[in-house]
């Protein structure tokens, strides 16, 4: 008893499609990396693509807060020196003997710090803290002696100044 198993199809239909697809897949990429296949280039103009979406100022921003508050003013020691003069004088009317002479000292000393302060509040300057927002989130403060600057005001940074924006 002999018997013959006879095959008729050694190949499987989905072996066949397989090896197609993998040859299909690599002559499309070998014809991709030799230039062979057209490649999609973009011809926008950069002038449009400029003109369509405008540059973002990154010193730029907006004035949140301008907050005045004084600073003392310098003292030339003119108020020291005067307040040294009254004080010695007031301090010479107490008591008598060595406690005139530590009452006019006491009185000359406290007199002369007395007057340098009094000079210095006279001469005394309003600054302004402004607060910006910059474009890109953060907080920004700047101290001017001067300001005309308002919430909402668009600022340009240059530095430690501020410019009014433009545009």
């Amino acid at each position: 008893m002999h018997t013959t198993i006879q095959r008729k199809n050694l190949l499987y239909p989905l072996l066949v499609m397989a090896a197609v697809s993998v040859i299909a897949l690599s002559g499309f990429g070998i014809a991709a990396l030799t230039g062979w296949l057209p490649a999609a280039r973009s011809t926008t103009d950069p002038a449009l693509t400029q003109a369509a979406v405008p540059p973002v100022c990154t010193d730029c921003g907006i004035v949140e807060a301008v907050t005045p508050y004084q600073i003392k003013g310098s003292s030339s020691g003119l108020g020291a020196v005067a307040g040294g003069v009254v004080g010695g004088l007031l301090g010479n009317t107490i008591g008598a003997g060595t406690g005139r002479v530590v009452a006019t000292i006491a009185g000359a000393g406290g007199g002369a710090y007395a007057g340098n302060e009094v000079e210095k509040n006279i001469n005394k300057n309003t600054r302004y803290k402004v607060t910006v927002r910059m474009n890109d989130g953060s907080t920004r403060v700047f101290h001017v002696s001067t300001s005309s600057w308002r919430p909402g005001d668009h600022v340009h940074v240059n530095g430690d100044n501020l410019t009014a924006a433009t545009g």
